[in-house]
């Protein structure tokens, strides 16, 4: 009798210690989580490099509002001062926006951030002239800070 007592005395020990680590381990991955961690400047220009692809003064919008097909005239008629004050939200000295075809390239912002090692973001982009929708890239070129 004591051998079946002790026999079930294991197995009752061994199901509750199985029992407490599965509880552990369920409880361990239900606080598990990821956290990114970037520099709130790469975040920002993430942001806006997202933001021109669909901005309403670039975009091509008849007959509806389609992102990161760019409107060739409206890029036309834009200079570097109406681009600016298209933006109420960002310091534009930050930035140099290309926007390149096959054909034709539009270049906004101070250019001589060209010839300083930076940053890109680039984006796929169309543009719809008045004979053709033409494939194309909007680089966004970004000073390195410091």
């Amino acid at each position: 009798m004591s051998t079946f007592m002790s026999e079930n005395l294991i197995k009752i020990i061994t199901l509750i210690v199985s029992t407490l680590g599965i509880l552990a381990t369920l409880v361990q991955f239900q606080s598990f989580s990821i956290q990114m961690h970037g520099k709130q400047v790469d975040r920002e220009y993430i942001i806006f490099s997202q933001y021109m692809t669909g901005a309403p003064f670039l975009t091509y919008d008849e007959p509806d509002y389609r992102k990161g097909v760019l409107d060739a005239i409206k890029l036309d008629a834009l200079t570097n001062d109406s681009f600016e004050k298209s933006f109420s939200f960002a310091d534009l000295s930050k930035y140099l926006v290309v926007i390149i075809t096959d054909s034709k390239g539009w270049v906004f912002g101070d250019d001589s951030i060209l010839k300083e090692k930076n940053r890109l973001w680039e984006h796929p982009v169309a543009v719809n002239t008045s004979a053709a929708v033409i494939p194309g890239t909007m680089k966004i070129y970004v000073p390195r800070i410091g």
